[in-house]
């Protein structure tokens, strides 16, 4: 082949994929779950939100402001899980 182009590479450009394949999507209700968990986590740490929990107070001996960043942050780390794992269910399934 020596890094020429014929017709059967120009059809298929890469080798592991056959004629036929489609290719594969997530469903649209999991796309708009991660756009909008995106959104959320972006809305989370805007300077005028997080100044509302820039508190004297303290939660567990921690102040009210650390406890929401790593709060915050460990629910967006558990919801991206599930939806990772609702995603590759979902496209495995299709797979089949």
């Amino acid at each position: 082949m020596n890094g020429q182009i014929t017709e059967n590479t120009a059809k298929r450009p890469f080798s592991d994929r056959q004629s036929g394949d489609i290719p594969i999507t997530p469903p649209r209700r999991l796309t708009e779950r991660a756009l909008a968990l995106m959104l959320v986590a972006l809305f989370l740490w805007i300077p005028p939100l997080v100044g509302m929990f820039s508190l004297d107070g303290m939660v567990f001996g921690l102040p009210i402001l650390f406890v929401y960043f790593f709060a915050g942050w460990g629910i967006l780390i558990i919801f991206c899980a599930l939806l990772t794992r609702a995603l590759r269910n979902a496209a495995q399934s299709e797979g089949r």
